[in-house]
């Protein structure tokens, strides 16, 4: 899946305090020993 970089811009100029987090499930240990990080790719690819 790609990601227009102009998106991504836009995602990253959230300011923190401004996500709302509170329909997100608590994760627990178990969760983050499985997780692994998978970066958007670029549509400049």
């Amino acid at each position: 899946m790609s990601i227009a970089e102009e998106r991504l811009v836009a995602i990253e100029a959230i300011k923190d305090e401004d996500i709302d987090y509170s329909d997100a499930p608590e994760r627990d240990e178990a969760f983050f020993q499985k997780a692994q990080l998978v970066m958007p790719q670029s549509v400049r690819n």
